[in-house]
């Protein structure tokens, strides 16, 4: 759960009736603190996964038999990290959870401009709620709760339910949000754990996703997405004749892992795509499988196109906050005056020091004269300053899809000028193409959101102005995201529609 009070230092602690009830029924307990309010989405579920990675790797543990459990902010990640990644799990146990990011007691925070409400989507169970297919999931939540209101409950349980998910609510009568410090409550949760187990190769897979960062389940994997901005579906099943069948909406290209424990002993196998006969014989052994799929991808190897070397893959896809995941460096631009170094000197601390008070962790500047090689190959750069300002920039300028312009810059057809304007940007480094380089020129973005939601809204590239909107984000001018190779497509920007905010001029 969150608590601003909470750090490295002092983490928020089970009590000791939980760990001894915990060692009576065998379980190890791996709690990572959550970096305070990540909601354990970004950052803070990378930090989960690193955790269990490590934890499966020096403990023997089943791992058929691994475990998420999460209350109030650690219900919703786990909600959210059950779903992106399912076949982790053997179950999943929620407690006083949100159904979606932004609702908040009974007040819904959106409607958000449409690149904001985007990246949402990529975290929101309520959209990835089928991938809990195999996955059973339990809720739990207070009848009394005011601060997370019982509805939550009642409408994840039935759209999972719908979706025909393994699900079972359990509402607490005259129970408030805090149910979770009675540790009787963890011995209910115990014994529903006790008896699942996961399977690497269920028969049938039903996974959603928005974005390539998450993009396997069991034995597939979405290597691309055909349309960014719209979703990734797959459904397979293996039947007892040894026929697979994939079907797909929207991946452009797929791995599939066939594997003897899919299908009858001595079948012959057959896989199906999109009821397409791809590949027939027998399956002795695990036979990995790539295929593009799509008028478009037809025939197409790795080799045939260029754009696939600047595609949008597990590593580099997008959006800002996922520069934010690996190791970063923020670099303060110290070309032009005087004036313009000092201020963005002091972007880049203010940069740093939100970081820490966001991820309670610590940020690395330089200025850009002294970024060397090494530096370009190790980090993602965080960039302050524009061309005329920031000598990184300024080098990988003409590789990039926005151009900038005296008070103003051009994306795609769109031009936007106008005092106090802001940009930031995520764009494959053209000075390391493995890394990211993210630009903040002009007014900083989100000075007025509250500390949690300042890293995590920005699509892939924003324009805007210095004035707030309701939730105190910059108001938007232009903003939107690049395509499956990073390249610009007009169906992906928005702009704004209305008349223009006095002082500014848009050219679509």
């Amino acid at each position: 759960g969150y608590d601003p009070s909470i750090n490295k230092a002092y983490p928020w602690l089970l009590s000791e009736d939980v760990y001894r009830l915990a060692d009576k029924y065998g379980i190890v307990i791996l709690q990572p603190h959550g970096r305070k309010n990540t909601d354990f989405i970004g950052i803070g579920e990378q930090d989960v996964l690193i955790a269990l990675k490590k934890t499966l790797r020096y403990y023997a543990i089943d791992k058929r038999r691994v475990y998420l459990l999460g209350v109030s902010m650690g219900g919703y990640g786990a909600y959210a990290i059950g779903l992106h990644h399912p076949h982790y799990f053997a179950a999943i146990a929620v407690v006083a959870a949100r159904r979606y990011h932004f609702l908040w007691g009974e007040v819904d925070r959106t409607p958000l401009p449409p690149p904001r409400a985007q990246v949402l989507k990529a975290e929101n169970p309520w959209m990835l709620a089928e991938n809990a297919t195999n996955l059973p999931i339990l809720i739990i939540h207070g009848e009394n709760d005011t601060l997370v209101p019982v509805a939550n409950a009642f409408l994840m349980a039935r759209r999972l339910s719908k979706l025909g998910c393994p699900v079972r609510l359990n509402i607490l009568r005259n129970e408030s949000h805090w149910i979770y410090f009675n540790s009787s409550l963890f011995r209910k949760i115990f014994d529903w754990f006790r008896n699942k187990s996961n399977s690497p190769f269920p028969k049938h897979v039903v996974y959603r996703t928005y974005t390539t960062a998450y993009n396997r389940c069991y034995w597939l994997k979405i290597d691309e997405i055909a349309q960014w901005g719209k979703p990734a579906n797959i459904r397979a099943s293996a039947l007892a004749n040894g026929t697979v069948y994939v079907n797909t909406q929207n991946v452009a290209r797929l791995t599939i892992e066939l594997n003897p424990r899919l299908i009858a002993p001595k079948r012959q196998a057959r896989l199906i795509l999109n009821g397409v006969r791809v590949w027939e014989g027998e399956l002795t052994e695990p036979l990995p499988l790539t295929r593009f799929i799509g008028a478009h991808t037809a025939n197409r190897t790795d080799g045939d196109d260029e754009k696939l070397k600047l595609a949008k893959t597990q590593e580099l896809c997008g959006p800002v906050w996922h520069a934010y995941t690996g190791p970063f460096l923020i670099v303060h631009g110290t070309l032009g005056t005087e004036a313009m170094r000092l201020a963005n000197y002091n972007k880049a601390r203010q940069l740093a020091l939100e970081w820490v008070d966001f991820s309670d962790g610590l940020a690395h500047i330089k200025a850009d004269r002294d970024v060397t090689e090494e530096d370009l190959a190790r980090y993602h750069i965080i960039a302050v300053g524009g061309p005329q300002e920031n000598s990184i920039v300024k080098r990988a300028v003409h590789s990039l899809p926005i151009k900038f312009a005296p008070k103003g810059y051009t994306i795609g057809a769109h031009t936007l000028r106008g005092k106090q304007l802001g940009l930031v940007c995520i764009y494959p480094n053209p000075l390391n193409p493995r890394r990211y380089l993210v630009i903040y020129d002009g007014v900083l973005w989100g000075r007025a959101l509250p500390i949690n939601h300042k890293f995590d809204t920005s699509p892939d590239f924003a324009i805007f102005t210095s004035e707030q909107d309701a939730d105190g984000a910059n108001v938007l001018l232009c903003a939107g995201f690049f395509d499956s190779h990073w390249q610009v497509d007009e169906r992906l920007i928005w702009c704004v529609q209305e008349q223009c905010p006095a002082g500014f001029q848009v050219n679509n």
